[in-house]
């Protein structure tokens, strides 16, 4: 079921970009931006290199995921690989928060204001709104400094995938392939393959980080 929605992913960059847009949202989501008010003592579904991933946070990510993957895939739709991915998202991202300070990667504190001044969740006519940004804080208990710490923490893992984006490049061949292909239209046929290519780079990578820490990773599969 899930190749079916990383097939159609890696075939069509737009449609890329709206799922992994979503499931990013989601992981964000479920890794702090709605749940500051949890106890130190709280249930945990997985921990990474010792880090607690929290039970409320992996029912609200399986439960964004269930919703949305529920619409795509119809009589297609296997709750139980749902479930897996969300947990397997949620524990890659936090190896992507671990890879990115590894690499020495930071955040300023202007990049986390701007960041924030630029989600259309908080703004009203176009522009920041104050008053929606501090009605979202207060009815999720998050405190301006809670919520600028996991937007800092997402950014940095952005900047670590950017990394690995950079490295990546067309061979002569797939060029070359590319022009006898689609002539008409290559620059859009060369910016949608280095995308594409980009996309596995970045998947795989995280597959990679997984691998390499499997040993640092616990999780309560009966949780799930």
């Amino acid at each position: 079921m899930l190749k079916i929605i990383r097939r159609r992913a890696l075939d069509n960059p737009l449609f890329y970009k709206l799922i992994m847009g979503v499931i990013a949202v989601t992981f964000v989501v479920s890794l702090g931006w709605w749940g500051s008010g949890k106890s130190d003592h709280e249930e945990a579904i997985a921990h990474v290199n010792a880090v607690p991933i929290p039970l409320q946070d992996y029912q609200r990510a399986y439960k964004n995921m269930s919703g949305l993957y529920r619409d795509l895939l119809k009589d297609q739709y296997d709750d139980k690989k749902v479930r897996k991915q969300a947990i397997d998202g949620l524990v890659e991202q936090r190896l992507w928060v671990d890879r990115a300070h590894a690499m020495a990667l930071s955040v300023t504190d202007k990049e986390v204001s701007d960041s924030i001044l630029k989600i259309t969740g908080f703004q009203k006519e176009g522009k920041f709104d104050t008053e929606i940004y501090r009605n979202f804080l207060s009815r999720n208990r998050l405190t301006p400094l809670k919520f600028e710490q996991r937007q800092r923490e997402q950014l940095v893992v952005e900047k670590a995938k950017e990394i690995v984006e950079g490295g990546v490049a067309l061979s002569p061949d797939e060029i070359e392939s590319a022009k006898k292909n689609n002539p008409s239209d290559l620059d859009k046929t060369l910016s949608d393959l280095l995308t594409q290519k980009k996309q596995r780079a970045v998947m795989a990578y995280g597959e990679s980080l997984r691998k390499k820490q499997s040993a640092l990773i616990k999780i309560q599969e009966e949780l799930l």
